[in-house]
């Protein structure tokens, strides 16, 4: 698991949480979480890692709902396709 999924998951994006109806704390969450990506990017984490399951952060994110981290990871260089790629390439 990349360590941009890992950061998703250790800060509560998967509490059932989708689409615009989202709480005072989710949205305090995911402030606090963009700024740590962008200082991971900057530092030199890769936004399109691809784990061995074809996961990727973007595809976690979108299967968590969390639209303002999609928006985010696809501002940084994100491949939206990447992991529906990997999967396909697998079959």
């Amino acid at each position: 698991m990349s360590v941009l999924m890992q950061l998703m998951q250790a800060h509560g994006f998967v509490d059932g949480v989708r689409g615009p109806v989202k709480s005072a704390a989710v949205r305090e969450r995911e402030a606090r979480l963009e700024k740590v990506v962008r200082k991971l990017v900057a530092a030199g984490a890769q936004v399109n890692r691809v784990a061995p399951d074809c996961r990727t952060a973007y595809g976690v994110a979108q299967e968590w709902g969390l639209d303002t981290m999609m928006a985010l990871l696809r501002e940084l260089g994100a491949d939206p396709q990447l992991q529906a790629s990997c999967r396909a390439g697998r079959r």
